[in-house]
């Protein structure tokens, strides 16, 4: 089992308790500029093998479908910075991003799209018939997902996905994107191997992990935290390829990193994607090397 938004154990039976998340606050933030090119750049390339056909895509940690971008929140630091920078785009999906999601001409009142509706709009661009799986443990997402998708064809739970879902077993493409990992601050949140076990499911072997990556306080100058040097080093040694992006120096999330098992041509144009979006936003002012891209070890 993995959790919608993360877990605890308590009690002398570890009783598991699922703790919900809300993502309104960061929604269109540095992380999902880079989180979402990159998934519509792999559907982009693993959907046109399936043009006209139905297309099976899973969500773990679907959220909301649509955030209301209000003036408090963090899309200031990510669609806020990149909206007026279009001239900047070289990359298609990049393009398509633009396009589809910052051509408003002012940001604020508006809304921005979870993965659940930038993979359905971009399975539709590209020819073929979505079918979502989206799992939220959260009862505001499930409601707003179900605003948005519960009069079509899909599948919508209020519960914490299983391995064997029949819905996993039959996907085309895996998207798992926790809020966080569990550390000594953040207990309720789901472990490295509770992420990956679920890579033996899917028929279709295409799989897509967002996380972030943290620093520790404790040394000087900070570093990546434990918890992000083991998480991306049981992926790479599971096999999984790594991009890792950095956007910051100090508080407590800096970047992120994606980990995917996907086809050469869509780890191509998903590279390509992140690449041009750290271009737009400038963040090689701040690091010689915002983006690495690690192999399998």
């Amino acid at each position: 089992m993995v959790w919608a938004a993360g877990y605890r154990n308590v009690g002398p039976h570890k009783k598991t308790i699922f703790m919900t998340y809300d993502h309104n606050k960061k929604a269109g933030n540095e992380g999902d500029i880079v989180k979402h090119v990159a998934l519509i750049a792999a559907l982009n390339v693993i959907s046109a093998t399936k043009s006209s056909e139905q297309f099976n895509f899973v969500d773990l940690f679907a959220g909301y479908a649509f955030n209301p971008l209000l003036d408090k929140n963090e899309w200031k630091n990510g669609i806020g910075k990149i909206h007026n920078q279009s001239s900047k785009v070289t990359d298609k999906n990049v393009r398509l991003y633009f396009n589809w999601y910052l051509s408003r001409p002012i940001l604020s009142g508006g809304i921005y799209p979870g993965s659940s509706l930038i993979a359905h709009d971009t399975l539709i661009n590209n020819g073929a018939i979505p079918h979502l799986t989206l799992y939220d443990i959260s009862q505001k997402a499930f409601l707003n997902l179900n605003l948005a998708f519960g009069n079509t064809n899909h599948s919508i739970f209020n519960r914490p996905a299983e391995e064997n879902d029949n819905e996993i077993t039959e996907s085309n493409f895996l998207f798992i994107d926790p809020p966080g990992l569990f550390s000594s601050q953040k207990k309720d949140f789901p472990k490295p191997d509770d992420l990956i076990k679920f890579e033996d499911f899917p028929k279709d072997k295409n799989i897509l992990v967002w996380l972030p990556i943290t620093i520790s306080t404790i040394t000087k100058p900070p570093s990546e935290s434990k918890q992000t040097i083991n998480a991306i080093k049981l992926f790479r040694e599971k096999g999984y390829q790594i991009t890792k992006t950095r956007w910051a120096i100090g508080g407590r999330v800096v970047g992120c990193f994606m980990a995917y098992k996907l086809p050469q041509k869509a780890v191509e144009s998903l590279r390509a994607a992140i690449e041009n979006m750290v271009e737009i936003v400038d963040w090689k002012s701040k690091f010689s090397m915002p983006i690495q891209h690690l192999e399998p070890i």
